[in-house]
């Protein structure tokens, strides 16, 4: 792959020469910011970042903006989280701007978007991780009373009785308690105090 090679401006270079290109544009641009830098040697473009804040550096290599650096919000374990319909988060800058110019253009034209709705993933993912907390709690309280319990997912099962815990929407919940018929006529008599 990396002997294969491209032309970026009259010029020809090897996609490891590109990736070494992105890399130290993203490293001064990270240095300028302030920030740090993630690089993985399985993706090919480098991430500069602030705590959960994260940004895509590549060089584009084709269409209108061939040999631009585009600057892309990234969301990272947020993405599942984003509103259905957002704004988009990708500015591209001229390669030959300085790291401070290309900073002030990322704090002016991008973060101010990006920071919003990395914000409302955060909210969202934040009031998931209560819910699916809040539903764990709630088994292993159930399972407490229940002889022999097995908790799955959202269900806990019991030998004797049969108990499932259904989740509702809005976050409520339904005990389900299947009995075989003697022992169903125990707990009517328990509930209206007499022998059913």
């Amino acid at each position: 792959m990396y002997g294969r090679s491209v032309r970026k401006g009259g010029l020809t270079m090897t996609y490891q020469e590109e990736k070494e290109q992105t890399k130290a544009i993203a490293q001064k641009i990270a240095e300028a910011m302030g920030w740090g830098m993630e690089v993985n040697e399985n993706n090919w473009n480098p991430i500069i970042l602030k705590g959960d804040e994260k940004l895509l550096i590549s060089i584009e290599t084709y269409g209108t903006t061939k040999g631009r650096v585009v600057i892309k919000g990234h969301y990272g374990v947020f993405s599942a989280h984003l509103p259905y319909r957002h704004d988009k988060t990708e500015i591209t800058v001229s390669p030959t701007k300085t790291p401070e110019q290309i900073a002030k253009d990322i704090k002016s034209r991008l973060l101010p978007t990006y920071q919003k709705i990395l914000a409302e993933a955060q909210e969202a993912k934040k009031r998931e991780d209560d819910y699916q907390a809040n539903k764990k709690s709630l088994l292993v309280d159930v399972a407490t009373f229940i002889p022999s319990p097995n908790i799955k997912e959202d269900l806990i099962y019991g030998r004797d009785p049969n108990v499932t815990v259904k989740f509702l929407y809005g976050g409520d919940f339904r005990l389900v308690v299947d009995l075989p018929i003697d022992k169903m006529k125990k707990v009517l008599t328990v509930i209206y105090g007499e022998e059913v």
